[in-house]
């Protein structure tokens, strides 16, 4: 009994079918975990009991060594944020809550907070957080 060419390639296009829509689908499910994902962000050890009289802040950014940064017109900073905050990547984006769960500011928005150095070419964001959100935010 001869081979049918006929349905060998029929099975071949449905195994390769079926490949790829696996893959397809591991994709997604991939990118859906890496698009809501928490970030890890430097905080300070205790809640502040002052709000210092200094300017810090900038354009919300990524940054590989404190988690979020200030970007500024030729330099950048790392941030410190107060105590209990927390970030999470949420469908791609940075979103950065308060010690209570609310959303302060999200990747890509301008802000200007009371704070100071904290070392580590980091600074400090301490208070009166105010935030220009991103267009299209």
């Amino acid at each position: 009994m001869k081979a049918d060419p006929r349905g060998d390639a029929m099975k071949t296009r449905r195994v390769t079918r079926l490949a790829l829509g696996l893959f397809g689908v591991l994709s997604v499910g991939a990118w859906i975990v890496w698009a809501n994902s928490p970030v890890s962000i430097r905080t300070r050890a205790q809640p502040d009991t002052v709000c210092p009289q200094a300017r810090v802040g900038g354009t919300l950014i990524p940054d590989g060594t404190t988690g979020l940064a200030f970007a500024n017109p030729g330099y950048r900073d790392g941030t410190v944020w107060p105590y209990g905050y927390t970030a999470r990547r949420e469908w791609g984006r940075i979103v950065l809550r308060n010690a209570n769960g609310g959303v302060v500011a999200r990747e890509g928005d301008r802000i200007l907070a009371a704070g100071g150095s904290a070392g580590d070419q980091a600074v400090g964001v301490y208070c009166s957080i105010q935030v220009n959100p991103s267009p299209g935010a």
